[in-house]
């Protein structure tokens, strides 16, 4: 699916995760840092209560393996989709490798949500001419 429409369906696709996601009491608080993964996608809120100071989002990746696409971002009053890239999970100077999310794309908010708002984030991964979403992580921001 070209760019352009797969906000389209992101959109749509957000409306019923927003749905599934209040029916689900598993979504993690955000506290003074408090993180979540759901598939392959993860997000990460730092700063305490309601106040954020960054949200980043990452993926997954193998042990070894690295894939192609990007990440998008989301909250109350924002929304970022970052330029596709390479996301590597092996440090290729020492070739020591861990199957967690190093490479993450950053948001700087520095100011409060409102309290019980949705973080998320989602790893659009490239297939061929269009991309293929992997699931929605996200955190609940709580005083």
């Amino acid at each position: 699916m070209p760019r352009k429409n797969h906000v389209v369906a992101f959109l749509a696709s957000a409306n019923i995760a927003s749905i599934f996601a209040t029916s689900f009491a598993a979504i993690p608080k955000a506290e003074a840092t408090s993180s979540g993964c759901s598939g392959g996608s993860c997000v990460f809120v730092q700063g305490g209560g309601l106040h954020v100071n960054t949200v980043q989002g990452g993926v997954k990746v193998g042990t070894r393996k690295s894939v192609y696409g990007h990440v998008e971002i989301w909250g109350s009053g924002f929304h970022k989709n970052t330029s596709d890239k390479t996301y590597r999970e092996c440090n290729s100077q020492t070739g020591g490798c861990n199957v967690i999310v190093k490479d993450r794309e950053i948001v700087r908010l520095n100011r409060n949500l409102p309290n019980g708002s949705k973080v998320c984030a989602r790893f659009w991964r490239k297939q061929g001419s269009g991309y293929a979403d992997e699931d929605i992580a996200c955190v609940t921001i709580t005083r």
